[in-house]
C-alpha cells in the first residue's frame, strides 16, 4: 500500500507540471490580449499556490496537510469537470478534446488518491 506522502508527492508533481507547462503555453499564444492572457493564468497561480502549500505542509510536518489536500482535490476536481464541459461544447477538434480528458482523469484521480491517503 502506498504511503500517503507518496500520494501527496505525486499530486504535487503532477500539478506543478501541468500548470507550469501551461504558463508557457499561455505566454507563447500570439492571439491573446491582456484580458484573456489574466483569464488563463488566474486558474494556474491558484494551483500552483495550492501545491506549494501542499509542499510547505509535508515537508515541515505541521498540521494542515489533510485539509489543504482536501481543497487541492476540490477545486481540481471542479475546475477539470467544468473545463471539460466546456471543451466538450466548443468547437475543438477531436484530438484536443481527448488530450484534455485524460489530463483530467490523470488530474482528477491523483487528487483523490491524495485526498483517500491522507484523509483515512
Amino acid at each position: 500500500m502506498a504511503s500517503p506522502r507518496l500520494a501527496v508527492h505525486i499530486v504535487i508533481a503532477w500539478t506543478l507540471f501541468m500548470w507550469t507547462t501551461r504558463t508557457r503555453l499561455i505566454f507563447t499564444e500570439d492571439n491573446l490580449s491582456a484580458a484573456d492572457i489574466v483569464l488563463r493564468i488566474a486558474p494556474v497561480f491558484l494551483f500552483v499556490a495550492l501545491a506549494l502549500v501542499l509542499l510547505y505542509s509535508v515537508r515541515t510536518g505541521r498540521p494542515g496537510l489533510a485539509p489543504t489536500v482536501t481543497a487541492i482535490a476540490a477545486w481540481t476536481t471542479i475546475y477539470w469537470l467544468v473545463r471539460v464541459t466546456l471543451i466538450s461544447f466548443h468547437d475543438h477538434p477531436i484530438g484536443f478534446k481527448i488530450v484534455h480528458v485524460v489530463l483530467a482523469v490523470i488530474s482528477i484521480g491523483t487528487a483523490a488518491w491524495a485526498w483517500r491517503q491522507t484523509t483515512r
